[in-house]
């Protein structure tokens, strides 16, 4: 017996994309509410998950923070440069696997 899914799918699949369109903007919208309410605080107390992309660590404790523009990242900008949050205001930074993609000279500036 055919499940539900089976029976429509034909009909369903043309509308995959538009799910993934509403999807995308949900996030967005959740990020740069987010983002708006840490930049009142001043961002005293956030945690940064450095280059997560499309996919962050823990989303509801950490600010994706990435050079591209994507539906769930918080704070856009690039690494390679100064911050553009004040001075030991971050209470903690989680980053994994990004660190290989710089060259050297980078990763001596970010580390710092």
């Amino acid at each position: 017996m055919k499940t539900l899914i089976d029976r429509y799918y034909r009909y369903i699949r043309p509308l995959r994309p538009l799910y993934g369109w509403a999807l995308d903007a949900k996030r967005k919208v959740r990020c740069q509410k987010r983002t708006e309410e840490w930049k009142e605080k001043g961002f005293r107390g956030a945690k940064l998950d450095i280059c997560g992309g499309r996919n962050p660590w823990k989303p509801d404790e950490f600010l994706n923070v990435d050079i591209v523009d994507l539906p769930q990242v918080d704070l856009i900008f690039d690494i390679r440069e100064r911050f553009p949050i004040d001075d030991n205001v971050i209470v903690e930074i989680f980053s994994a696997a990004t660190l290989e993609h710089f060259r050297e000279l980078d990763n001596l500036h970010i580390l710092r």
